[in-house]
């Protein structure tokens, strides 16, 4: 009776194995669909779950050796106590190796279940979200669909609309433009206020410059300062009644008779200012305009009318430095053209005096001037105006953006 427990039990353990290993060879990775197209099948997971699957059925196939030699080593020992001792040994250690497998098989089978999952967020339900490449009409236009077309859609755009685009095709790749033409053959997008077209994409202000600014001005909001400090603006006209009107389709509109300022900005004694500017006209219309604060620790980006003493051709300007006694510190350079958008700005290192003059993102002037020494302290500041008693100056032209830094960025 007793050899026929253990006969039975060999028989159920052997049947557990062979479940178990039925189980992890049935297991599926989804890899058929990638060897019917033509693309590999082994995956890295895959590959570790079958090192660990050949693992597990060479430790069963031992396991089950053992408990076969051990079954038939206790029927054939009949009554010779050593021999049925040895058997019991055996099928014991092979037992304990059963139970050690067939853990390993819950683990690694867990843990491979969790490496087949799908990463990233699983959505279901709903109607399915746009392609990775459809376009579609941030205007909410009526007929807003737009075919698909090759390339990426540039960032921060709009698509334009065009509901009869019947000659778009797949080939058709997206074409970053100004304002909208509705050219039919053109699947095509455009920025929406201030951002500017920067290689290929639309951008807000400058991208080329860094976004650790104190201020920054892109009159898209008003004059509110978007850096979070908040030196905001306020827009006067020349009689210093706020009229917010000058400001539209993300520029400072300046007609001769508006400004923006800004009260209580905190200075430190290094700084960097720039400002994208158009004139109004082929000559600067006055001095001094662009951005001014004429106080100790100030700065001017400083136009120049035509007939100045630094070249008279009316394009030129430069950067003016206060010191903390009030006194300037000048570097003036000629602009080839005014009427088209340009960046001006002026950068000052405190510790080594050296000013820079920005015109286009480039360098194109310096100077040191051991003398001048500035402290941090706070100050006003007038973008479109320059307070020169008993004479106030008024700019005509455009500002896109104002950015102000409290060190040297060049």
């Amino acid at each position: 009776m007793f050899k026929i427990k253990y006969f039975f039990l060999i028989i159920f353990c052997c049947f557990i194995i062979l479940v178990a290993c039925h189980q992890v060879l049935a297991l599926d990775v989804g890899l058929e669909y990638g060897g019917q197209v033509g693309l590999g099948t082994k995956d890295i997971r895959v590959t570790i779950a079958e090192i660990i699957r050949t693992i597990m059925g060479i430790l069963g196939l031992v396991i089950l050796i053992l408990l076969f030699i051990s079954g038939l080593e206790y029927m054939l020992s009949k009554d010779e106590p050593e021999k049925k001792a040895k058997a019991l040994k055996i099928f014991a250690s092979a037992l304990i190796g059963l139970a050690i497998v067939v853990l390993a098989y819950a683990i690694s089978t867990f843990i491979i279940n969790l490496l087949l999952e799908p990463t990233g967020p699983q959505e279901g339900g709903g109607p399915a979200g746009p392609a990775n490449n459809e376009n579609i009409d941030n205007n909410n236009i009526e007929e807003p669909e737009i075919p698909s077309c090759t390339g990426l859609i540039p960032n921060n755009a709009i698509a334009c609309p065009s509901p009869n685009a019947t000659a778009l095709t797949e080939s058709t790749p997206n074409t970053l433009v100004e304002s909208c033409s509705l050219d039919p053959s053109k699947c095509e997008y455009f920025c929406p206020t201030d951002y500017n077209i920067y290689r290929g994409n639309c951008e807000l202000g400058d991208p080329m410059l860094p976004k650790n600014y104190a201020a920054f001005y892109s009159f898209t909001t008003g004059a509110n300062d978007l850096s979070g400090n908040h030196y905001d603006g306020i827009v006067y006209k020349d009689d210093l009644t706020p009229d917010p009107s000058a400001i539209s389709d993300g520029n400072l509109n300046l007609d001769g008779s508006h400004f923006v300022r800004v009260e209580n900005y905190s200075m430190d004694p290094s700084f960097t200012v720039i400002a994208r500017v158009k004139s109004a006209t082929p000559t600067w219309n006055t001095y001094g305009w662009i951005i001014s604060s004429r106080e100790a620790n100030g700065f001017i980006i400083h136009p120049w009318t035509a007939g100045n003493p630094f070249g008279g051709t009316g394009r030129e300007w430069g950067g003016h430095i206060f010191d903390s006694s009030g006194s300037v510190y000048r570097k003036i350079i000629t602009a080839p053209d005014i009427m088209s958008w340009h960046t001006y700005g002026v950068s000052y290192d405190s510790s080594n005096n050296q000013v820079k003059i920005i015109f286009d993102n480039k360098v194109v002037d310096s100077a040191i001037f051991p003398g001048l020494i500035r402290t941090s302290s706070n100050i006003m500041i007038d973008i479109g105006h320059d307070i020169l008693t008993p004479t106030e100056r008024f700019g005509k032209g455009q500002i896109d953006w104002v950015y102000i830094y409290n060190y040297a960025v060049y």
